[in-house]
């Protein structure tokens, strides 16, 4: 937590994800919604801002996305996250589109 990079918008694509990278979100506010896409090649961690929880995780806690994965988190409080299980869409050769 204390070395991922800080999110400052709402609308974040991650081109470059080195292993054991991570981002952190902005200080919950409620209703706030932040969108990660990661286009790197490695799986990405999102922590909550310090003092922060994601879902039912342990304070400080990462949760984490896969390469070319995507998610929604939602806070509800200043220290709560959520997060919004995404609809995954293929074409037909089985390409991820989103």
């Amino acid at each position: 937590q204390g070395t991922a990079t800080a999110l400052t918008v709402d609308y974040n694509v991650i081109t470059t994800a080195a292993a054991s990278s991570g981002v952190v979100l902005p200080t919950a506010t409620a209703g706030r919604r932040i969108v990660i896409v990661n286009k790197g090649a490695n799986t990405l961690s999102i922590y909550p801002a310090t003092g922060g929880t994601i879902d039912a995780l342990a304070a400080n806690a990462a949760i984490q996305v896969a390469a070319n994965g995507s998610i929604e988190i939602m806070a509800s409080s200043t220290t709560q996250w959520y997060s919004i299980s995404r609809v995954a869409i293929f074409d037909s050769s089985g390409n991820l589109l989103n």
